[in-house]
């Protein structure tokens, strides 16, 4: 409104025009101190880098590794390398009083693991089925070097809701009885062919015996002594006390995990990089300023040529 009351539109369009070229001038600079900025946090990425791909290059990995005291470039994996042989744990039931060689015995089927031979194997992602992952894990061990997986058999036998719920199939779900005795075989699993002519997915070669039958009564003691059957203490209700009030920590570097060589040379080339950055930025500003002043005479003029005061 105060051009439009001394100022021709003619003067107040070169006007506007000054303004604009005064902003894209201005905000430029920000443009180069960005890209300064993500050069040089690109360059120290790159250089951490070294030792991570050096390491999956490697025919012997290690892995959850950290290479550099900031940790800021890391290696994580589960495992390297993988077996060639899968072996499976099947877990079978009985209502039988007496395990004789003639009993029948009825198989429990996992959400994703193999078990039925005519079963395809499972789409994980984006879920992960992790009973399914420990029961392969424990087919590398002994029964009794997982607690956790006697406990299993514990619970299917005592007919545990929960415990149903992670599993896909229980035979004993709508039976009368719960199970009696519940063991546990091992398997070796191998594809079949392409082009099989029966309907199995997998060919299956019984091992040995993983567990041996047993009862809920055997597992009792054996529970007890190994803390799944305490029943939680109920804890009285305390008094609320004031916590006192504790000095403030601030942060300290570890000296022993320093890495002085890394930490000397991202100073050198921060310097390095902030030097280079000073001399580029004065340059522009030599020059910048000189278009800005010859873009400035330039509308002064045309604005004296068109009789505009």
């Amino acid at each position: 409104e105060y051009l439009k009351r001394f100022f021709s539109k003619t003067t107040q369009h070169y006007v506007a025009m000054a303004d604009k070229l005064s902003v894209k001038f201005q905000n430029r600079p920000a443009r180069y101190q960005r890209a300064v900025l993500n050069g040089m946090v690109g360059i120290l990425l790159m250089f951490l880098s070294i030792p991570v791909v050096q390491n999956l290059l490697s025919s012997k990995q290690q892995m959850n590794t950290s290479f550099d005291s900031f940790r800021l470039v890391n290696t994580y994996g589960a495992f390297g390398s993988i077996t060639k042989e899968r072996t499976e744990i099947i877990l079978e039931g009985t209502t039988e009083e007496v395990v004789t060689s003639s009993t029948q015995w009825l198989e429990y089927e996992f959400k994703c693991k193999p078990g039925s031979v005519t079963r395809r194997p499972c789409t994980i992602s984006p879920y992960h089925y992790r009973l399914d992952w420990l029961m392969w894990f424990a087919a590398f061990e002994q029964y009794h070097q997982n607690p956790w997986f006697i406990n299993l058999v514990a619970k299917l036998l005592e007919g545990n809701s929960e415990v149903r719920k992670l599993i896909d199939y229980d035979p004993f779900t709508n039976a009368t009885r719960l199970p009696t005795y519940i063991r546990a075989q091992h398997y070796r699993y191998q594809y079949t062919p392409l082009l099989s002519e029966n309907n199995a997915v997998w060919n299956r070669k019984y091992l040995k015996p993983y567990m041996p039958p047993v009862s809920l009564p055997q597992l009792k003691e054996w529970r007890e002594t190994n803390g799944f059957l305490k029943e939680p203490k109920k804890e009285e209700p305390k008094e609320k006390k004031e916590k006192p009030k504790m000095p403030r920590k601030y942060w300290t570097f570890d000296r022993e995990n320093i890495s002085y060589p890394i930490v000397g040379l991202c100073l050198v080339l921060g310097l390095l990089v902030l030097r280079l950055f000073r001399r580029e930025m004065d340059m522009y500003y030599d020059s910048s300023m000189g278009n800005v002043d010859q873009e400035i005479q330039d509308l002064m003029t045309r604005a004296t040529e068109t009789g505009c005061r």
